[in-house]
């Protein structure tokens, strides 16, 4: 047995259903009319302890509300259900809500009877039920859910008040639904056994629109059937999937404005004992006969309220309200699957045999001239117009209605012959007007076989007519389906799909689309469309610089089939070569840029080898083009890593520079390489690569300011003389990786560090002698040789250049 659901989940759309039914009987004065409905869903098997809502419905059109009284409409929740189970095969009936007045907020005494009937009934095949109850409060729709197991019910208890925390309201579009949902797709997958196929075909012969549903918790087949001639009238038999034929189906028939449930044995009963045997087709056309016959006659029926429940007037100040009656789906059960549960009333088409006789109140005089009316009658049917054979049917029916007292018995079977012969020639006659009426023909026939079904004549005719409909239902299914396609093929999202469309309706035979147009035509409109939607692309590619994407998209317009037009085609042709021309002038562009570059590499040229990757980075626009845009076949495949290999130069530039003394041209070196680091960090590519130069960059650049400010304080302090503390200064860039003891001295290029520390210490510690220590010079000191990392440097003079990177050698 069931236990108590640890988690509870209803969808937005169910609990919406719920408060926007309970705000339309919000309390007044604080007593408001009760409604409420059924709750649809099931107990997830593998998840334990969960409990699934997806819907629930209202309480229908004819349901009873009162302040102390709830009961819903019957048929409208078996509607429900049904609609919903085609959706969602596997949920079912899972309890009842229903509103209370805000001053009664939680079960009453009546609920839980009502819950205890249901467990009682053994129709019921449910094990559990949630029933919430709901009230209105300042507009505020507040809802507690009770929850009753079908051992709870046996033990006597009541309801079990789950806790607000377990209830959480999940989209209508969440993967549990959704799952749900799939099932239907699992049950529709199935091939339904022979005897769906033959009565559909039946029923589509005679003109009638089918859907089939399978109903796997009913285990039974609902057959839908849409009647062309009666706009938004269904009927639907809910059929047996192991019972049928022999056991009957039920059969409900909506969209007339009144209730029509039917008895189904009554209505087959009467049907065998004029056909024989009886198929779907037949009991809907009796219907269809029987609801055009009745148009405009009697009023909606009224459902009587089941079960509905009253509070008890001893508690006036604050009633407890009665449970919602027991569900009206019980029969719905799989248990149950034979049938759906409805309302016992006389079957419709008892009610069609006995309509003749119930046509006309008074009792036929004596003194009828049935003479004057046979020859009228007579005159009608030789004449075998529409309307004269009309008018004869109508007067046979209206002496076939009336009852002369026995004197005009001995007649009857004449009266019923000549019905029998104005129905055949109506049959007849409407199969020759322009166009055909073959329903109206085939309801003439049926209305003839009715009365004497073994009529030869009425049987031809109804066969010819089935014969014609089945033609007529073929050839207009057939222009349906190329009216959809063509639909599909103006709806398509590109031209390409169009293109696919168009050549699949050209390949079975379909030579025209709806309006005549060829579809040659059409298909060669459609080509010039996706060919011209191409050289748009291509244009817009050459345009931002992607020539050899441009030139893979004019390729395609070169490949269609069928072919554009020729002025298509040609211009396809002209942008062909003009950007062929333009990737071979490019080509040749980086051919020489390159060339120059691996020049400067080689005479260790490093201002050379930065104009060279500069012109290639502004020409490609970006310092890490796209490899597809500069394909190997035509580029150097350097060009995809330009910017980092003009990155690396400048670095070691940069280093040249400042150790050689050029202090400002270091600096516009890096803050170069500042805006190309920049601008690589946007790029997806070479993440890594870029990241590793930014950290060389951020390394170099800060032992740069640091040298730079050794500098500064040197001159400074060696201006004052004060030798000791500019040592230090001297010590600090002589250890410095990016200067070095033979780094020259920003405003003395002549000067370097060895060579200022050397002089710098004789003047600190002079020989012994007496001869005064001399003026300080400034030193001509040997050529230097700056130190470089990665490369070697050139032999540095005021006026010598730095040596060129070796572009494979990352710089420091």
């Amino acid at each position: 047995m069931p236990t108590a659901p640890t988690r509870l989940y209803i969808t937005r759309q169910a609990l919406q259903a719920v408060e926007q039914e309970a705000l339309r009987y919000a309390d007044t004065q604080g007593v408001g009319h009760e409604t409420g409905g059924v709750l649809i869903g099931r107990r997830l098997q593998d998840q334990p302890g969960t409990i699934l809502i997806i819907t629930a419905t209202g309480p229908g059109e004819h349901a009873v509300r009162t302040p102390v009284e709830f009961s819903p409409d019957v048929q409208y929740v078996n509607r429900q259900l049904i609609t919903v189970r085609a959706i969602y095969p596997d949920i079912d009936y899972i309890g009842t809500w229903h509103k209370h007045p805000s001053t009664y907020r939680t079960f009453s005494p009546g609920d839980v009877r009502t819950a205890h009937e249901i467990f009682s009934d053994p129709s019921y095949a449910v094990d559990e039920i949630v029933n919430p109850i709901v009230w209105v409060d300042d507009g505020k729709v507040t809802a507690h859910y009770y929850y009753m197991s079908r051992l709870m019910a046996r033990q006597g208890r009541g309801f079990e008040q789950l806790d607000d925390v377990i209830v959480a309201v999940i989209p209508d579009d969440h993967p549990l639904v959704r799952r749900e949902r799939a099932g239907a797709t699992r049950v529709s997958d199935r091939l339904p056994p022979l005897w769906v196929d033959e009565e559909c075909g039946r029923l589509q012969t005679r003109g009638y629109a089918v859907q089939v549903r399978h109903e796997r918790n009913l285990q039974a087949y609902l057959i839908v059937v849409t009647i062309p001639t009666l706009p938004g009238v269904t009927i639907t038999f809910v059929a047996s999937e192991q019972g049928y034929p022999g056991e009957r189906p039920q059969i409900f028939i909506e969209g007339t404005g009144r209730d029509e449930p039917v008895d189904s044995d009554k209505a087959y009963a009467y049907l065998e004992g004029r056909l024989g045997k009886v198929y779907l087709a037949d009991v809907a056309d009796a219907m269809v006969n029987y609801l055009r016959r009745r148009q405009g006659a009697g009023r909606p029926a009224q459902i009587k309220p089941i079960a509905a429940s009253r509070h008890d007037p001893a508690q006036p100040a604050s009633p407890a309200p009665e449970a919602a009656p027991p569900p009206v789906l019980k029969t719905l059960r799989p248990a149950a699957a034979r049938s759906i549960w409805l309302l016992s009333i006389p079957g419709l088409l008892v009610v069609l045999a006995l309509a003749w006789l119930l046509r006309t109140s008074a009792s036929p005089t004596p003194t009828t001239d049935y003479t004057a009316l046979w020859t009228q009658i007579h005159s009608a049917i030789s004449e075998s117009s529409d309307t004269s054979l009309r008018a004869a049917i109508n007067q046979l029916e209206q002496i076939k209605s009336e009852d002369p007292g026995g004197a005009f018995l001995a007649q009857n079977r004449e009266v019923t012959s000549t019905l029998v012969l104005a129905y055949t020639l109506l049959g007849d006659q409407l199969t020759t007007t322009n166009p055909p009426d073959l329903d109206g023909a085939d309801l003439a026939f049926i209305s003839a076989l009715s009365l004497s079904p073994q009529n030869p004549t009425a049987q031809a005719g109804r066969e010819q007519v089935r014969v014609s409909l089945q033609a007529t239902a073929a050839a207009s299914a057939l222009q349906d389906d190329r009216a959809q396609r063509w639909q599909n093929v103006d709806a398509a999202a590109d031209a390409k799909t169009r293109i696919t469309l168009i050549q699949a309706l050209l390949t079975d035979g379909i030579a025209t689309d709806m309006s005549g147009t060829p579809t040659a035509e059409r298909l060669q409109a459609a080509v010039d469309a996706q060919a011209s939607q191409l050289l748009a692309e291509a244009t817009a590619a050459a345009q931002q610089g992607d020539r050899a994407a441009a030139l893979n998209t004019l390729q395609e317009v070169a490949q269609l089939d069928p072919a554009p037009s020729a002025a298509i085609r040609e211009e396809a042709s002209d942008q062909i070569q003009q950007i062929e021309a333009q990737i071979s002038d490019e080509q040749q562009f980086f051919t020489a840029a390159w060339a120059a570059y691996d020049q400067a590499i080689k005479d260790k040229d490093v201002k050379g080898a930065i104009s060279a990757l500069d012109t290639i980075v502004q020409r490609t626009t970006e310092p890490l083009p796209d490899p597809k845009r500069y394909p190997t076949d035509g580029y150097d495949p350097r060009i995809v890593q330009a910017g980092l290999l003009l990155v690396d130069a400048k670095l070691s530039y940069a280093g040249d520079l400042q150790r050689a003394g050029d202090m400002a041209g270091a600096r516009a070196q890096y803050d170069t390489t500042e805006a190309t680091l920049h601008i690589m960090e946007q790029s997806s590519r070479l993440k890594d690569e870029v990241a590793t130069r930014q950290r060389t960059y951020q390394d170099q650049y800060a032992k740069f300011i640091q040298g730079e400010t050794y500098w500064s304080q040197f001159n400074d302090l060696y201006s004052d003389r004060k030798l000791s503390a500019a040592l230090d200064e001297l010590d600090g860039l002589a250890k410095l990786a990016t200067f070095g003891p033979n780094a020259l001295n920003p405003q003395n290029t002549k000067q370097s560090v060895s060579g200022l520390i050397s002089q710098i210490n004789r003047q600190l510690h002079p020989p012994p002698t007496s001869t005064p220590t001399p003026t300080l010079a400034p030193t001509s000191e040997p050529t230097a040789t700056p130190t470089s990392e990665p490369i070697s440097e050139p032999t540095a003079t005021p006026t010598s250049e730095p040596t060129v990177p070796d572009p494979t050698t990352p710089a420091p």
